[in-house]
């Protein structure tokens, strides 16, 4: 998976659908402070549709013949959201933090 990460902190700033149609959006930014802090961060989130997995019955159940019919059954695409994090911190005095997070 370090190549999708790689994929994404390479994406320019912005919006987009791919041809799955995963919905994403991206953000990165940096923040000066005091004493020489400096805090490069990237964001990436979005929602990926995860397949026909799931199903409202709606309607009756009905038995025959060794089978079970759900009738007027429809099935919906679960859909699936995510965010990952990445950041970089550090001052003059040496002090360095990486971190990332990650959900969904």
């Amino acid at each position: 998976m370090q190549g999708a990460t790689a994929t994404a902190q390479a994406l320019a700033d912005g919006k987009g659908t791919l041809a799955d149609g995963t919905k994403w959006e991206k953000k990165s930014g940096e923040e000066l402070g005091p004493n020489g802090f400096i805090k490069r961060w990237t964001l990436i989130q979005g929602s990926s549709n995860a397949g026909k997995v799931g199903a409202s019955l709606i309607g009756r159940l009905t038995a025959g013949e060794g089978s079970i019919n759900f009738e007027n059954s429809v099935v919906h695409p679960w859909q699936v959201e995510w965010e990952e994090t990445w950041w970089e911190a550090s001052d003059w005095s040496g002090m360095r933090e990486l971190g990332a997070e990650k959900s969904g």
